[in-house]
């Protein structure tokens, strides 16, 4: 028998209901309604639990400096804060501001997911809004990433 706010008692139980985001679409158009007012592009971390329940997202770089000055390990000690079993990363190009890609961006967030990995906190993946895009040379890296894998 549980107590609801109210005082009265019941058989029911309540379990507050979190939005669940198992795939890339339903996290894109989760965020496209965060990003919709941006004006310098942003960076946001949605952390999702073991069932791809959302538990929070957090802003974690907006403006090309913050992007260039971001940190894995915060974002990591961030998601480690809210129990967090997976992390996707999100960037939206904002209406102002360099809608490419750095190979340096691409580089912290491979170091990201490495360091996950070692605290069983995984990137599930790097998502591009529509109208950014990678340059030239993160291309390239992509490519030279995924021959060291294997694929």
């Amino acid at each position: 028998m549980t107590q609801d706010i109210a005082g009265s008692r019941s058989d029911h139980k309540v379990v507050p209901h979190r939005l669940r985001l198992p795939g890339r679409s339903q996290a894109i158009a989760y965020v496209r309604l965060l990003a919709q007012d941006d004006i310098f592009p942003v960076i946001r971390a949605v952390f999702v639990d073991r069932e791809s329940r959302h538990l929070a997202t957090i802003k974690i770089a907006e403006g090309e400096g913050e992007i260039a000055a971001l940190s894995p390990h915060s974002v990591l000690e961030s998601a480690f804060a809210a129990t967090a079993a997976g992390i996707i990363l999100v960037r939206s190009p904002g209406k102002l501001g360099s809608r490419a890609v750095g190979s340096t961006e691409i580089g912290k967030v491979f170091h990201m997911k490495e360091l996950g990995e070692t605290c069983a906190i995984h990137l599930l993946d790097y998502i591009l809004l529509p109208g950014t895009s990678a340059s030239r040379d993160d291309q390239s890296l992509r490519g030279q990433n995924q021959r060291g894998r294997g694929r």
